[in-house]
């Protein structure tokens, strides 16, 4: 699970707003090199 977060460890808190929030897969390099020696 990936998520944002907001903290206020003092006071009152406050309000916050992300936009354009994206989670982009990038595969890991050791995936990138086993799938291209796997290659059928």
């Amino acid at each position: 699970m990936v998520g944002m977060m907001a903290a206020c460890p003092d006071g009152n808190g406050f309000e916050a707003r992300f936009e354009n929030f994206k989670i982009t897969h990038l595969p890991d390099r050791r995936r990138l090199e086993w799938l291209k020696a796997n290659q059928e």
